[in-house]
């Protein structure tokens, strides 16, 4: 823009000294041609009467015109016979191309011809040259020139200001809706308000930027919002998958072993036709396996409706207490075998709202397990206590206890731990569907454990409420 203004400014300036001068000049000529005529036609008079000392006092009255630098008279044979020069300027011996003089003072002197004739027009006294001074037009141009240099340089001036004024005003305005954009592609903000305040388009421009960025940051949210639903939609897919897979191959795993047993004792059974004890002892162990392929299905069924949200049946209020007494008394004779003994203390009145089935089987899978990994001549300790809002039942023993790296996975479904024999029974069922029975009624499930110190877990669950309110176990 600077320069486009420097071009205008120039040409403009160029322009206008060319188109003055050229004014000036036809002024001048037509004042020159005028002189010029005026002098012919007063000198044509004294020629025609043949009074020569008029001619002197003529040229004495040209110094009216101060332009006028010299009159030459030629007579017919080109020859000078009168001269009229104030000013001492040396004057061309040939009014012609070829003198030196001549082409030289063409460059300061407007040359004006004129033949003096007689008023009849029929005889031609002269001829008539004058030369008129461009000087006082050179100077008017030089002073001309010079306005126009300033008037071009004020005009710069101002036009350069009013052009960086504007240009910082635009360029300000345009570098910071940059900065925004710069922002908001480093750092992915959104927020935040272009600071313009004109009226103008770019002012305009920010407004709707900032319209624009506030609508951005809304979708950005939702998308984001949408991004983080679907990663958890897609988190517990992959979860559901991978239990899916889990559970395939561990049921499996869990039916094919007793279904393998049953198959053959039957076949051993069937290859001793006239052996009644044969008959009986596979039998036998086929009714084991059945039973144990029983409680599998059966297990696995109960985690499907746990899965389905109908674990529970019965919502009615139970006395907690009574379940405790009657599961402590039956757990005692399998106990007595295994010479393990049973401590409890069992407080009164323990009333809660649930399924008597399924804390039953609760109860009775904790103490079962309790009883399985305690070694003989061990200890197991039961106790509920009333605690107002809640009641806590723990069941803690001194066996083998459970290795550190197990507790995160003992309520994994078919998971059991590495310090747990082969030669026990088990399908790793039992404390998934505890945790399932506990989470249906609203409660907590907690264990802990050392090795070689036992094991301890706590069931918290809230006393008669329609409402149950979970509350946090304490070690």
């Amino acid at each position: 823009m600077v320069i486009a203004l420097v071009f205008m400014i120039t040409l403009s300036s160029y322009y206008f000294t060319r188109e003055h001068k050229k004014s000036l000049l036809q002024a001048f000529e037509g004042s020159a041609i005028k002189t010029a005529e005026l002098i012919s036609l007063a000198i044509s008079r004294a020629l025609e009467e043949r009074r020569f000392d008029l001619v002197t006092k003529i040229f004495e009255g040209t110094q009216i015109d101060s332009n006028v630098g010299f009159i030459v008279l030629l007579d017919d044979n080109q020859n000078k016979f009168a001269v009229y020069n104030p000013n001492s300027i040396q004057v061309p011996a040939q009014f012609s191309e070829t003198d030196p003089v001549y082409s030289t003072l063409k460059k300061s002197f407007i040359f004006i011809e004129n033949d003096i004739v007689s008023e009849d027009s029929k005889r031609n006294f002269a001829r008539l040259i004058l030369g008129y001074s461009l000087e006082s037009l050179n100077t008017q141009l030089s002073k001309f020139r010079s306005v126009s240099v300033l008037v071009s340089i004020v005009s710069f001036l101002l036009g350069y200001l009013f052009i960086h004024i504007t240009s910082k005003r635009i360029t300000n305005s345009l570098h910071q809706l940059q900065k925004r954009m710069k922002n908001i592609i480093e750092n992915g903000s959104f927020s935040g308000k272009v600071d313009i305040s004109s009226n103008d388009e770019v002012g305009l421009l920010a407004s709707n930027f900032t319209e624009m960025m506030k609508e951005v940051q809304s979708r950005h949210k939702l998308l984001k919002a949408s991004e983080l639903n679907l990663k958890k939609a897609n988190s517990k897919l992959e979860k559901i998958n991978h239990l899916k897979t889990a559970f395939v191959t561990d049921a499996s795993h869990q039916l094919r072993t007793p279904l393998t047993i049953i198959r053959g004792e039957t076949e051993v059974a069937l290859g001793h036709d006239n052996k009644e004890k044969t008959f009986r002892e596979a039998l036998l162990i086929i009714a084991e396996e059945t039973d144990r392929l029983c409680k599998t299905v059966d297990n696995l069924l109960s985690l499907a409706q746990a899965d389905a949200g109908n674990l529970v049946y019965l919502q009615k209020g139970i006395d907690f207490s009574d379940i405790c007494w009657q599961q402590i008394e039956l757990a005692k004779r399998q106990a007595v075998r295994k010479e393990i003994c049973l401590n409890h203390k069992i407080d009164d009145n323990c009333v809660l709202t649930g399924d008597p089935n399924r804390l039953i089987e609760l109860v009775f899978n904790l103490l079962d397990n309790a009883i399985k990994y305690t070694p003989k001549n061990g200890s197991i300790f039961v106790s509920l206590e009333n605690h107002r809002n809640h009641a806590l039942f723990t069941v803690r023993d001194n066996g083998r206890g459970i290795l550190h790296e197990d507790l995160k996975n003992i309520f994994t479904q078919f998971y059991r731990g590495k310090n747990v024999k082969k030669s026990e029974s088990g399908s790793g069922l039992g404390l998934a569907i505890c945790r399932s029975i506990v989470k249906a009624h609203n409660g907590q499930l907690k264990f802990s454990s050392k090795i070689d110190t036992g094991t301890t877990a706590r069931v918290l669950l809230n006393l008669q409420k329609e409402n149950f309110i979970n509350t946090t176990l304490t070690d």
